[in-house]
């Protein structure tokens, strides 16, 4: 009896570890695409908030400031065109830049929920790889337990069975990885949106009030 309780304690304590490192590789994992969505986001959200701060110094609305700026650069560039001469081809590129400058807070969304669906993805069809692959060693794991019932005997069935249970574990923490993953992406993704969104409401209430005044 004694050996019976040190080896449930012991096959305890190896779950109990086992366990312990699944989380820990779900949480690195879910933690690390976290981090790639912010540092891909980061430029976008990062030039709005500088643009924010500039308006703030000249006491005056954001979106005044981004028709001020806008307006500056327009002259710049026309002044280029005519030296250059390449008015035509310098009016393609003046429409690209216009459409970023004056909606900063449109770009930086389009940024973080495009960066978001790049990540999320790929980790839809590896969800769904692994819930297939699951639900065949499932039918496989049955099948040869029934086997394995009908022939007690049989070492080399108990032997499969074993590595079917270690593929089952593996492909199970997969979808674990997948699934939470996924679901940290999109709350990261609504969490930046959400900002940007304030900000906006923010910058155009605010510009709204000075206009009036």
């Amino acid at each position: 009896f004694a050996d019976d309780d040190v080896n449930e304690n012991a096959n305890t304590n190896t779950n109990d570890n086992v366990n312990t490192n699944v989380n820990e590789i779900v949480k690195g994992y879910t933690n690390y695409q976290r981090h790639v969505l912010r540092h891909r986001s980061k430029p976008s959200i990062a030039t709005l908030a500088t643009l924010r701060k500039y308006a703030m110094n000249s006491g005056m609305g954001v979106m005044d400031y981004i028709d001020i700026e806008h307006t500056m650069e327009q002259e710049r560039q026309e002044e280029e065109h005519q030296q250059q001469q390449q008015q035509q081809q310098q009016h393609v590129n003046n429409n690209n830049h216009d459409g970023v400058e004056r909606r900063p807070h449109a770009a930086a969304v389009t940024v973080i929920l495009g960066e978001a669906c790049s990540l999320i993805h790929p980790l839809m069809m590896w969800k769904d790889g692994t819930g297939h692959a699951l639900a065949h060693l499932m039918e496989q794991t049955q099948t040869r337990m029934h086997t394995t019932t009908t022939n007690n005997n049989n070492s080399n069935s108990k032997n499969r069975n074993s590595v079917n249970d270690s593929e089952i574990k593996i492909q199970e923490t997969l979808h674990r990885m997948t699934v939470e993953t996924i679901q940290i992406l999109h709350e990261e993704a609504q969490n930046l949106s959400s900002k940007v969104g304030q900000w906006f409401l923010n910058d155009h209430n605010n510009n709204s009030s000075s206009n009036n005044n």
